[in-house]
C-alpha cells in the first residue's frame, strides 16, 4: 500500500530535509546516483529541461559555466581600440 510505504519512509525523508538545509543535494546523495541522474537528465529532451535553459542544467550538474561580466566589458573596451594606421611616404 502506497500510504503505508509513505509513512514508513517518513524518518528517512525528514533526515534528508534536515541535511538539505545546510548541504546541496549533490553533497547528500551518493556520487554514483548523482552521476546517473545527471546523465539521464542530460539525455532527455524538452520534457525535463529546455535546451536554452542553461541555468537549469547548471543546477543539475552542480557547477556554473557562466562567464564573468568582465568578459563582456573587456570585449567592449577592445572594440573601442580598433583603429586604422596610415603611413605616408613619398609614394602616397
Amino acid at each position: 500500500n502506497t500510504y503505508k510505504r509513505y509513512n514508513e519512509r517518513k524518518p528517512e525523508r525528514e533526515e534528508v530535509y534536515k541535511k538539505l538545509k545546510t548541504h546541496s543535494l549533490l553533497e547528500i546523495d551518493t556520487p554514483d546516483r548523482v552521476s546517473k541522474r545527471t546523465e539521464r537528465l542530460r539525455n532527455r529532451e524538452l520534457e525535463v529541461i529546455m535546451p536554452r535553459d542553461s541555468i537549469g542544467l547548471e543546477r543539475l550538474i552542480g557547477k556554473s559555466d557562466f562567464m564573468s561580466i568582465r568578459f563582456l566589458e573587456a570585449g567592449f573596451l577592445v572594440s573601442k581600440s580598433v583603429g586604422r594606421i596610415i603611413i605616408k611616404d613619398s609614394t602616397s
